[in-house]
C-alpha cells in the first residue's frame, strides 16, 4: 500500500479522484507530496524526523502559492508531530493525522 493509498484511507478520500501535484516548482525539499481533487488538497509529509512549526509554516506557504485553496486540507504523517506545529495547522483549517 503506498502511502497516498493509507493518507486517503485515513481521512476517507476516493484515492481515484486525486490528481498528484509535483511540487518541483514550489520546493526542493523532497519530504513532500501533494495531491489534490475538485474539493480537497492533501499533503503528505514523508520525512522521517519531527514535524515541527517550521514545516507548519512551509506547508502554510505552499498552499498560498498554490492559489487553488480548495474547501478542505489534509496533513497526512508517519513521523512525531509538535503540539505547536499541529495548533498552527488546525487554526489555519487543516485536518491532521499523525500515525506514529
Amino acid at each position: 500500500m503506498n502511502v497516498f493509498d493509507e493518507a486517503a484511507k485515513a481521512f476517507n478520500l476516493s484515492v481515484q479522484d486525486l490528481q498528484f501535484l509535483h511540487l518541483g516548482a514550489f520546493t526542493k525539499k523532497k519530504t513532500y507530496l501533494c495531491a489534490f481533487n475538485k474539493n480537497d488538497l492533501l499533503f503528505v509529509y514523508t520525512g522521517k524526523t519531527r514535524f515541527v512549526s517550521k514545516d507548519a509554516f512551509f506547508v502554510d506557504d505552499l498552499v498560498k502559492k498554490l492559489e487553488k485553496i480548495k474547501t478542505k486540507k489534509y496533513l497526512f504523517t508517519k513521523s512525531p508531530l509538535c503540539s505547536k506545529a499541529r495548533r498552527y495547522l488546525e487554526e489555519k483549517g487543516f485536518y491532521i493525522y499523525a500515525f506514529v
